[in-house]
């Protein structure tokens, strides 16, 4: 039997369908719901907040998030299988590297032709001392972090000077906003409803953008601040050094959350670590989606998705690629991941166009 609440037994240990994969459900045994069912942290965030979002949406892929920095080692005994699936190769209690000098990366062009590469992107994900992570987030807190973050990107300048606007000044439909397909974000998708993280909205939400709309910084969407550096080229390093520059200036006036072990915290445990996620839109016509493709983004750790999000279906021939792993390196050594990566597939696309022009000519 099941009581109200979708997806858990009259003894409260939720059940999932026949199919479910999850990483919420290969780890959340009995042993572990009834080891952690009752316990709370400082801030009163329950297991049940961290796994709301994977019982109601069973077709998730990650199925947690973490409703608070204590979450991750309150709830341990789920968390940390979780974090080394998400990861690969990183090492229970080993010690998170930083590295956001941007003269410690000074690659060359990874696409001189220009035929592969349109653009890069190259974020971090950052959460304030002090607050609750989003998930539970009260909506007082949500404009507190507003305010702080509009304060210190006051002192943004030269290229990365530009406004904020809070997202309840958009109108109802963004889209007609320049650039809107690079800057904004609208309400949340149903994992992230059943998270929490569209608590309150559109309060305290918004987008710091430069004049160029080259960078970014998203205000209280699924972390209280993103910082996003974009690159309408292959020039990465151009890209990772405006990074640097925005990062070095808001931890003027802001402390982040960060623990020894898994580095910036977040409320998802794919974004831990670094925090950063650095993709390439790519143009793939010949190699992309093949199988010979999908083998060079498992070896090399790549993610791989929809130029217009996680959840959406591939358009044409571009293709989101980005960097799997962000716990257990550096920002630099995941730069240079995923930039051996993109080398790759822009070899094996040179490859594909070598045999289709070797069938032509035997035709």
């Amino acid at each position: 039997m099941t009581d109200s609440v979708r997806g858990r037994s009259a003894d409260g240990f939720p059940e999932f369908p026949e199919g479910c994969r999850s990483l919420l459900k290969t780890y959340l045994t009995l042993d572990v719901w009834n080891e952690l069912k009752d316990r709370k942290t400082r801030n009163g965030v329950g297991l049940y907040d961290c796994i709301r979002s994977g019982i109601e949406n069973t077709d998730s892929k990650i199925g947690v998030y973490a409703g608070d920095a204590e979450s991750y080692a309150v709830f341990a005994a789920l968390f940390a299988p979780v974090i080394a699936e998400c990861h690969p190769g990183y090492r229970e209690g080993g010690q998170q590297p930083s590295d956001m000098d941007a003269k410690h990366f000074r690659p060359g062009n990874p696409d001189p032709d220009g035929n592969s590469i349109v653009s890069v992107r190259i974020r971090v994900a950052r959460n304030i001392c002090g607050y609750r992570l989003r998930p539970t987030a009260t909506g007082n807190e949500d404009l507190e972090v507003e305010q702080r973050v509009k304060s210190a990107a006051a002192l943004f300048s030269g290229d990365l000077a530009g406004t904020y606007r809070p997202v309840g000044d958009w109108g109802a439909s963004p889209s007609h906003l320049p650039d809107a397909e690079d800057h904004i974000f609208e309400r949340g998708d149903r994992f992230q409803e059943a998270a929490g993280l569209n608590r309150n909205w559109p309060g305290g939400r918004g987008v710091f953008a430069n004049k160029a709309r080259s960078f970014f910084a998203w205000v209280n969407e699924e972390d209280q601040l993103r910082l996003i550096s974009i690159q309408r080229n292959a020039d990465i390093a151009a890209a990772f050094a405006r990074l640097c520059e925005a990062v070095e200036t808001v931890e003027r006036v802001l402390e982040f959350q960060r623990s020894d072990t898994y580095g910036y915290l977040s409320s998802c445990p794919t974004n831990l670590g670094t925090g950063l996620r650095a993709s390439f839109h790519m143009r793939l016509p010949l190699s992309g989606g093949s199988q010979e493709f999908q083998n060079v983004c498992m070896q090399q750790r790549l993610a791989v998705r929809s130029i217009f999000g996680e959840q959406s279906a591939m358009s044409g021939n571009i293709y989101d690629i980005s960097n799997k792993r962000r716990l257990g390196l550096s920002e630099v050594e995941c730069l240079h991941e995923i930039l051996e990566g993109a080398m790759k597939l822009i070899d094996l696309e040179k490859s594909f166009a070598a045999r289709t022009t070797t069938r032509a000519h035997l035709n």
